[in-house]
């Protein structure tokens, strides 16, 4: 007996696989010893000599014996057992030992019929189910290694007979039982006729294309063959995708949609092949000049004459005198807006401002100068914001703005 009993119970008890699934979970590789009664227990699978899958309708469970399990798929089970149940290496619960003899001389016993959207997230549930999974798409294939999906989930198939014959875009059906290897969930499939594959036919697909309205152009070759937006290609065709500027404006990054192992999505050349749908291609530019916006404070005003907006072509300066009595105006003396103490000044803009700039008039006041977005230091703030207030400190006195230089993001 390996690991002691657990639970001790006696022999009429009644037992379940979903109970020997979840003792195996808690003793791990060690096994442990369990008596009890089977109801209606099914050998569902026998894949090889070794192995089998046991199952109540309850859950599944894979019994191995090295020498030989002796069983034939469709044998049954009822009456009392001693079973040494563990998990194999964490993956899957398994049966190493059973004193029950299993009647019948065997029938076909079909497998459980299971998506793919049932399988993800519930491998506790499904684990060692001998089942079968249909329309699935195969996306990559890597030795026994096929993965699969069913348009909104991925899985593993595992080939265990040999390496996998069928090919990215095929449709599979597989037939074998819910195992895991390492961290990876997978379907296990014993035997190649057991794996019935439906040749994926290459159809040509469009590649679109547009040009960028100003700073560059979009090349696009096929075989070192320049193309036009539009041609079609069959599935699976490399294709090469290059952005050449011409001057005032950076490349960012490419918006590529129905390609096929891109290589990269910010490289000036990029490669991918064409999936099974049209490919559309768009490069995106930006200007590599500075925007600025200045507002020139110094005239257009008459002395004692109140501002409140001052409205530009991306940005808008908005005064108000705040907890002060006096309301900004723009005197001739100084030639600038006069923000009194408690009075404040806010800059505004649909685009991200980076650095704001002020210039004061002659004879300018000392009130400090404070924002709510940081950073403000000696008449310029630097930051990320659409919005910046300027506030003059103290209760008297003033600040005598002249200029505002806005630099955007």
């Amino acid at each position: 007996m390996i690991g002691g009993t657990y639970p001790l119970r006696s022999k009429d008890s009644d037992t379940t696989v979903t109970e020997l699934n979840a003792i195996a979970a808690e003793v791990g590789n060690t096994g442990t010893e369990k008596f009890g009664k089977l109801t209606n227990a099914v050998v569902s699978f026998a894949p090889a000599t070794n192995t089998a899958i046991i199952t109540d309708g309850t859950g599944s469970i894979t019994y191995y014996k090295s020498s030989g399990h002796g069983l034939k798929q469709g044998q049954t089970f009822t009456g009392d057992i001693t079973v040494t149940v563990l998990n194999y290496n964490s993956l899957y619960s398994e049966v190493s030992s059973i004193n029950a003899t299993f009647e019948g001389e065997g029938a076909v016993v079909e497998p459980t019929t299971l998506t793919l959207a049932q399988l993800v997230g519930n491998y506790s549930t499904y684990q060692n189910e001998y089942c079968k999974v249909t329309e699935l798409e195969v996306t990559a294939v890597s030795g026994k290694n096929v993965t699969v999906t069913d348009g909104t989930n991925t899985y593993v198939v595992y080939t265990n007979y040999g390496n996998a014959t069928c090919s990215v875009g095929d449709k599979i059906t597989a037939i074998g039982t819910v195992t895991k290897f390492g961290t990876t969930e997978e379907i296990k499939v014993w035997k190649a006729d057991d794996l019935t594959i439906t040749a994926h036919t290459p159809t040509e697909h469009a590649i679109n294309f547009t040009q960028p309205e100003a700073g560059g152009s979009v090349k696009v070759t096929v075989g070192g063959t320049e193309i036009t937006s539009g041609a079609k290609y069959i599935e699976g065709t490399e294709v090469k995708a290059e952005i050449v500027l011409t001057g005032g404006y950076n490349f960012t990054t490419w918006s590529i949609t129905g390609a096929v192992n891109l290589s990269s999505t910010t490289s000036h050349v990029v490669t991918f092949k064409v999936g099974t749908s049209d490919i559309n291609i768009v490069a995106n530019l930006e200007s590599s000049s500075v925007l600025t916006e200045t507002f020139d404070l110094s005239t257009g005003y008459s002395n004692g004459q109140e501002v409140k907006t001052v409205t530009g072509t991306n940005a808008t300066v908005t005064f108000d005198k705040g907890t002060n009595t006096n309301t900004p105006k723009y005197y001739t003396t100084g030639t600038a807006v006069r923000v009194y103490g408690g009075g404040y000044f806010t800059v505004s803009s649909t685009k991200k401002m980076s650095k704001i700039e002020l210039t004061f008039g002659s004879g300018d006041g000392s009130n400090t100068i404070t924002t709510d977005v940081v950073t403000y230091t000696n008449g310029t703030w630097e930051g990320s914001a659409n919005s910046v207030t300027f506030t003059v400190g103290g209760t008297t006195g003033h600040r005598r703005i002249m200029g505002i230089k806005v630099t955007f993001e």
